[in-house]
């Protein structure tokens, strides 16, 4: 199974994912710039592991889009 999320490309935002893991066992991503964009590109074994990555992602993203109103 893979998946593939494209975010607004932030400098900060790349060094943010570079203190996370990127495998998790089941499931890994890799990500890199494109143009504007910060692309993510997910793979899994199963169903459960690419939720669970697209999860992780998710919520790394959103605390990242809530601090940026602060």
């Amino acid at each position: 199974m893979k998946a593939q999320i494209s975010v607004a490309y932030d400098a900060r935002l790349f060094e943010l994912f570079a203190a996370e893991d990127t495998d998790i066992g089941r499931a890994s991503y890799t990500y890199r710039q494109e143009g504007d964009e910060l692309v993510f590109f997910i793979q899994a074994q199963d169903a459960t592991a690419l939720r669970t990555l697209l999860h992780a992602i998710t919520k790394v993203l959103g605390i990242w889009e809530r601090s940026a109103h602060l």
